[in-house]
């Protein structure tokens, strides 16, 4: 836990580059996964060893079993079409998941951070590294990378197929965990608790409405830069410059979406988190004590 204390003092430290900032990160992130799976004792290291296996199987599975799959009337044709939405799908359900978790703080919590700080940036990666144990994250990337297996069939391509789902998977990530950092600021901000309910309640109006104007799937299929992604995914017809290309591109995005989402994240700790501690330092009248731990439960 000594790499984790390095960085407990942010205001005090003296100026470093950024190439040592980001080690100081990626050093003090590994020391609180570290002492994270050190809590784990007896039978939950084992649970949890089970289930690390349990998603890696099915990861596996999905990425190979699809591909064998009888072809039908057209579907593979029909699953490449859809392929785009999915993308679409997998950025939209992370944003939601981030959000809705107040941005970062998943390796420590944000009480234990105040005896033991760690930097915005430690906290920005154990987000992002963190968000694949969501069950939604996981069904939903599933069912993008069978689909992509779907449509390639048995080929080598399976496995380049698969590298750019799992890509995709990771700069959908990164991207909406720059959203939940910027909403974030805007709550902690000054009336940012009503702003962000009425930019919720904004978003569902507009979806609402897309849906009952029927403008939905006219909109999906428009959406022209999340096919051009998919293509050499699932496409043989597009030259290797263009493959490399679009692979650039969601690098890019990636290592773009990581650093951003870390200058976000130094935004929010500079501001203080009003209605939580509010929330936690009101006083609550208990309730009465449930007459059986089956009512209780």
């Amino acid at each position: 836990m000594s790499t984790a204390l390095s960085s407990t003092d942010e205001a005090l430290a003296p100026k470093t580059g950024w190439i040592s900032e980001w080690r100081r990160a990626v050093s003090d992130a590994r020391a609180l996964f570290a002492f994270r799976a050190g809590t784990l004792r007896g039978k939950a290291r084992r649970y949890a060893v089970i289930g690390i296996g349990i998603i890696g199987v099915i990861t596996v599975l999905v990425a190979w079993l699809p591909a064998y799959l009888p072809e039908g009337d057209g579907r593979r044709l029909n699953v490449a079409t859809l392929l785009p939405t999915g993308f679409i799908g997998i950025l939209v359900l992370s944003i939601v998941s981030a959000a809705a978790t107040a941005g970062g703080r998943e390796l420590m919590p944000r009480e234990q951070g105040v005896a033991f700080p760690v930097s915005a940036t430690t906290d920005h990666l154990g987000a992002l590294v963190m968000a694949p144990l969501n069950i939604a994250w996981l069904l939903e990337s599933w069912t993008l990378i069978g689909a992509a297996a779907y449509v390639v069939e048995p080929s080598p391509k399976l496995v380049i197929a698969a590298l750019g789902v799992c890509l995709w998977l990771a700069t959908a990530t990164a991207i909406a965990q720059c959203f939940a950092w910027a909403l974030e600021w805007v709550r902690r901000g000054p009336r940012g608790l009503w702003i962000v309910r009425g930019i919720g309640a904004a978003s569902a109006g507009f979806v609402a409405w897309i849906v009952a104007t029927d403008r939905l799937v006219p909109i999906l299929d428009n959406m022209v830069f999340f096919r051009w992604l998919a293509e050499p995914i699932v496409f043989d017809t597009i030259s290797p410059f263009a493959w490399v290309l679009r692979i650039g591109a969601m690098l890019a995005l990636l290592v773009g979406a990581v650093v951003l989402g870390a200058v976000l994240a130094r935004a929010v700790a500079r501001r203080q988190p009003r209605d939580e501690m509010r929330l936690e330092t009101a006083a609550y009248q208990p309730k009465a004590m449930a007459g059986s731990q089956f009512a209780a439960l």
